[in-house]
């Protein structure tokens, strides 16, 4: 009986990480949030992770114009891109980090 349950509490602690791990989709929200974004000009990634208040200052130079710090951590927290301005060489967009 000893053995028994010793088994059972074996297989029961052997399969939790595969209950309990983390799913896909909280997974890819774990960069939300985290101050970094992803600075593109068309479909050249200038950055792959950056600070958004570097960014701010990279993509000021980029579009010539002010760039408010609220539009790039917005883009931080939802995951929605926002296209800063458009240049000669494409759209300045900045996407959520992957």
């Amino acid at each position: 009986m000893r053995r028994t349950l010793v088994a059972l509490a074996a297989a029961a602690m052997l399969s939790m990480p595969m209950v309990a791990g983390p799913s896909s989709a909280l997974a890819a929200k774990q960069t939300q949030g985290d101050g970094l974004v992803q600075v593109q000009v068309g479909d050249v990634v200038l950055n792959d992770v950056i600070d958004v208040n570097a960014a701010v200052g990279v993509v000021a130079a980029l579009c010539g114009t002010d760039v408010n710090v609220a539009v790039l951590s917005a883009v931080d927290l939802t995951g929605k891109k926002a296209t800063i301005c458009k240049t000669a060489s494409g759209p300045v967009t900045v996407r959520q980090n992957q």
